[in-house]
């Protein structure tokens, strides 16, 4: 309730970035809640949850107040209630996102325990257990290893075979910088060829660069490295970045990609014309 007054009564909303919600995201929120491993794993959580309710309200009906009846109300409620208030008061301003709920995630789990368990015929729970430990399973696997992910090994190892030392580098949202740097350590033997401009300085702690408000450089960011630095790796992943106030300074020489991964190399205006007219003239 306190959040809820705060979120509402915030004349500055922090949290605008938060798409509108709608009942399509409560039915992806029981998705990921289950492990994201698709609608059959959804329904092998849901199915001994409806059984734990279907047991709760019989009890309820034959013995009124009871101990039992409170222990399946309280993981009803646990589940439930904070959902339901994050759903109305984004009804209001957009505050729905799964991260924020996960703490309804344990009454889910204890929910579909407690209908495994309560089946009449010991061999139907074992089976129902056991799908749902082969689907979950399968989830876990699919995480780890999708079909696609970010290839940041060789994004890094591209980088560092082509960078001159004293290049700058720009990343274009913060946890881009956290893989990349993990390479680059490795690979570079912690020499610092590139100078870090954005968001932080290489070997900043993991804990400011994700708390921190930075979200995008600015033009008088960009002015400055242009002053300082001839060439500029910009590297790409999970959001854009609007280019135009680069290359108002410098010049696109590389463009390559990666699975999910996009590599700029710019060189500064200043330092092409340079080059151009060192070059020989054709008569």
């Amino acid at each position: 309730m306190p959040l809820g007054v705060l979120v509402l009564t915030l004349k500055f909303y922090p949290l605008s970035w938060i798409p509108k919600t709608s009942l399509r995201a409560v039915y992806d929120l029981f998705l990921h809640f289950t492990g994201d491993g698709g609608e059959l794993l959804l329904l092998s959580y849901l199915f001994p949850c409806f059984i734990s309710f279907v047991f709760s309200v019989q009890v309820f009906i034959r013995l009124k107040r009871n101990q039992l009846v409170w222990r399946y109300a309280l993981l009803l409620c646990w589940l439930f209630i904070p959902i339901l208030s994050i759903y109305l008061v984004s009804m209001f301003k957009p505050a729905f996102i799964d991260r924020y709920m996960f703490a309804s995630l344990p009454a889910l789990v204890l929910l579909a325990v407690a209908g495994l368990s309560s089946f009449r015929f010991r061999i139907l729970s074992l089976i129902a257990t056991s799908l749902l430990i082969l689907l979950s399973l399968h989830a876990v696997f699919y995480v780890y290893y999708p079909d696609e992910k970010e290839n940041w090994r060789s994004a890094t190892g591209f980088i560092v075979d082509n960078a001159k030392a004293g290049d700058a580098i720009l990343f274009s949202y913060k946890p881009v910088q956290i893989p990349f740097e993990y390479y680059y350590r490795k690979m570079n033997h912690g020499n610092d060829i590139l100078v870090s401009v954005f968001p932080f300085p290489f070997g900043t702690p993991v804990g400011v660069n994700i708390l921190s408000n930075v979200l995008n450089p600015s033009e008088s960011m960009l002015e400055s490295v242009a002053e300082r630095y001839d060439r500029l790796w910009v590297v790409l992943a999970y959001d854009g970045l609007d280019s135009r106030a680069i290359e108002t300074e410098y010049v696109n020489l590389k463009n390559v990609f990666f699975e999910q991964i996009n590599i700029k190399l710019y060189q500064r205006f200043s330092s092409v014309r340079s080059i151009i007219q060192k070059l020989p003239s054709i008569k």
